[in-house]
C-alpha cells in the first residue's frame, strides 16, 4: 500500500494552486458562513473581546464573518496565496487583524493560556492528531475554551457523495489509501476527551439546497493537483479520473445532466474547564 503523502508541504502547493479557484468549487453560501459565526459565538459561549483562533483560515469564508462580530479574530493557514485573498476580500477601512502563513504542524502563534475558542472548518485533519491536541490545551485560556470543528456534509446518495465514494475505492484499488478527514477529527475530540474535556452535542447549523453535474464535479477535481488529499503522479490521478468518467456515464447515463441536493453544515467540539 503507497503511503498517503499528507505533509503539510505538499498540501502547503496543493491550497496555494487551488487558493483562486477554492471558493467557486468548495466555498459555501455567504448566509451560511454568517449563521456559523453566530452559532460558533453561541456555542463557545463567547464574550466581546474574547480571542478566536482559526486553524486554516484559507480565503475567508467564515474568517470574514467571524471578523464582523466583537471578537479579536487571529487565522493562521499554511497556504499564504490562501491568506491574500483573505485579505484582498476585507474592506479596505477594515480594523486590523491577525493573519499568519505557518504550518499548523508547528506552534501555533499564540501565546499560551490566550485564547477561548479554537475554531477549524474542513482543514484540521491535515495535522497531526498529537500535536493538535498538546497546542488546543497550551493556547486555552485558563479560565476555559472550547474547540468547534466544522465540514458540510452531504447526502450519502448525492451525486457527489457516490462520485467520491468511488473515487477513493479505485485509489484504494491502485493502493492509494487516502486520508478520512472525519475520522481524524473525532480522534482529535476524543483525544480531547480523554484529557478532561467535556464533548459538546453535534448539531446542524444550515441546509442549503445544490445541483450538480458530474461533468462539473470532474473538471473541479482535474483542475487539483491532488485527489482525496493525496498528491498523485499525473498518469494515476488521470487514469482514476479516466475510469470515474466511464463509470459515472454507466451510472447516471449522462454526465450532462444536473442532479438536486441539499446540504448541510455540522459544528461539533468540546469545552475545555477552567484550569483552578
Amino acid at each position: 500500500m503507497n503511503e498517503p503523502r499528507l505533509f503539510m508541504a505538499s498540501a502547503r502547493r496543493s491550497f496555494d494552486e487551488q487558493a483562486g479557484s477554492f471558493d467557486q468549487r468548495a466555498g459555501l453560501p455567504a448566509s451560511v458562513c454568517d449563521l456559523i459565526a453566530k452559532e460558533l459565538v453561541q456555542l463557545a459561549q463567547l464574550a466581546p473581546g474574547d480571542v478566536v483562533l482559526e486553524v486554516g483560515a484559507g480565503t475567508g469564508q467564515i474568517g470574514l464573518a467571524l471578523c464582523q462580530l466583537p471578537l479579536c479574530y487571529v487565522g493562521f493557514d499554511a497556504s499564504a496565496m490562501m491568506l491574500d485573498v483573505f485579505k484582498r476580500r476585507r474592506a479596505k477601512n477594515a480594523p486590523p487583524i491577525s493573519l499568519i502563513a505557518t504550518d499548523g504542524n508547528n506552534r501555533w502563534p499564540a501565546d499560551d493560556g490566550s485564547v477561548n475558542a479554537v475554531f477549524s472548518s474542513r482543514a484540521i485533519h491535515l495535522l497531526r492528531v498529537e500535536h493538535v491536541v498538546e497546542e488546543v490545551f497550551r493556547v486555552a485560556s485558563p479560565s476555559g475554551a472550547t474547540l468547534v470543528l466544522g465540514r458540510p456534509e452531504r447526502e450519502k446518495q448525492s451525486l457527489r457523495a457516490l462520485l467520491r465514494q468511488e473515487m477513493r475505492e479505485r485509489l484504494w484499488q491502485l493502493g492509494y489509501a487516502s486520508d478520512d478527514g472525519q475520522q481524524k477529527e473525532r480522534e482529535i475530540l476524543e483525544a480531547c476527551v480523554r484529557r478532561g474535556a467535556n464533548p459538546l452535542e453535534r448539531r446542524v447549523v444550515a441546509t442549503w439546497p445544490v445541483q450538480y453535474s458530474a461533468a462539473q464535479i470532474l473538471t473541479s477535481w482535474r483542475e487539483k493537483s491532488s485527489l482525496a488529499g493525496l498528491e498523485l503522479e499525473a498518469e494515476v490521478k488521470e487514469k482514476v479520473l479516466s475510469q470515474l468518467t466511464i463509470w459515472a456515464k454507466d451510472v447516471f447515463g449522462s454526465l450532462e445532466a444536473f442532479q438536486s441536493a441539499e446540504e448541510k453544515y455540522m459544528l461539533e467540539g468540546v469545552r475545555l474547564s477552567s484550569k483552578s
